[in-house]
């Protein structure tokens, strides 16, 4: 199946949208590990314009790419990947984030996320994006 997946910041987990209806096929369940192939990255400038004007973020950013269950790819990704990411403040593409390059495409797209201790001993979700280019 074709998706587009973000990182939905009120519930810290991925949202899978349908391409073509725009719907969120996921709302039901929190995703926090997601796989895709044949992947591209897109940025609705608009979008991105619309969270400078506003400082206000909104779903603008998205991979799309062909869903592959989990369970039968994570073990066969021993191949180097590359983090990835995007800050609509800093760059209207998704970037490596070791050598801060634009990404347009990857072959192979790892979504998940971890848990970061915050100041006080908040715990909080955060995206972590891996790529094989």
């Amino acid at each position: 199946m074709t998706a587009q997946v973000y990182f939905n910041l009120h519930k810290k987990s991925w949202s899978i949208r349908d391409p073509k209806t725009g719907r969120v096929t996921n709302k039901a369940q929190a995703q926090y590990l997601v796989v895709l192939i044949d992947v591209t990255f897109k940025v609705n400038e608009g979008g991105r314009q619309r969270v400078i004007r506003d400082e206000r973020k909104n779903v603008h950013a998205f991979a799309c790419g062909t869903l592959v269950d989990p369970q039968t790819v994570v073990t066969r990704f021993k191949e180097a990947t590359v983090p990835v990411t995007y800050n609509p403040y800093k760059a209207g593409h998704f970037v490596r984030t070791d050598t801060g390059r634009r990404i347009k495409k990857a072959r192979f797209l790892l979504l998940t996320t971890k848990l970061i201790e915050k100041p006080g001993g908040k715990l909080v979700r955060i995206p972590k994006v891996l790529a094989a280019l």
